[in-house]
This record gives structure tokens, sequence and C-alpha cells, in this order.
């Protein structure tokens, strides 16, 4: 299994990721092959988080509040982007080091 598979097994990607994945509509891709992770799932968060999917980031959605983080997500992905949500900031906080770590080994 690839890393990319392994890395976002079960955090709502239907799919492996592409290598890179197209810019959304009105992005001219400045975050292509880039990972986002974003905390707070509403207000600035939510505006962040769209922007940056538009831009072609994959974007990790954290709250407190998982019904909020969801919302979020599924807003990205109806508009053609990657997300995966995460209920706190610890857990995006690890998957953002091990994704670093593993391009600086690998």
């Amino acid at each position: 299994m690839a890393w990319r598979e392994m890395a976002w097994e079960g955090r709502g990607l239907k799919e492996p990721l592409s290598p890179v994945q197209p810019p959304m509509s009105g992005g001219v891709g400045r975050l292509l092959e880039k990972v986002a992770v974003v905390t707070g799932a509403r207000g600035l968060g939510r505006g962040i988080s769209l922007r940056f999917a538009q831009e072609g980031a994959r974007v990790a959605v954290c709250d407190f509040s998982l019904k909020d983080a969801e919302a979020t997500a599924r807003m990205i992905e109806q508009q053609g982007g990657v997300a995966m949500v995460r209920p706190s900031w610890h857990d995006a906080l690890f998957f953002l080091l091990f994704h670093i770590l593993y391009s600086i080994i690998f």
C-alpha cells in the first residue's frame, strides 16, 4: 500500500490520492501538492479551508466540533477538492509531521 493511501486511510477519503490534484474552479494552483492543516471549521477557518482547496491543497479540517468539520469537508468535496476531517488539532499535527518526515526521508 502506498504511503498516501496509508496516511489517509480511514480518514474519510474514498480512494487513494492522485499524485497531483488539479485546482478547483477559480484557483490558479498555487498550493498544488501541498497539505494544509486548518484549525477551526467555522467562520475564518471555513473560508481559509475553502480557499486553500480552491488553490489545489489537500485540506485537513480540524475542529473540536466534528459536525462543523464534516460540513466544511463536505463543502470542499462538493466543489471538487480533497478534504480530511479530524476532531482536534492534535491528530492533524501528527499527520502533518508524518507527511513532512516522510517527504524528507523518502
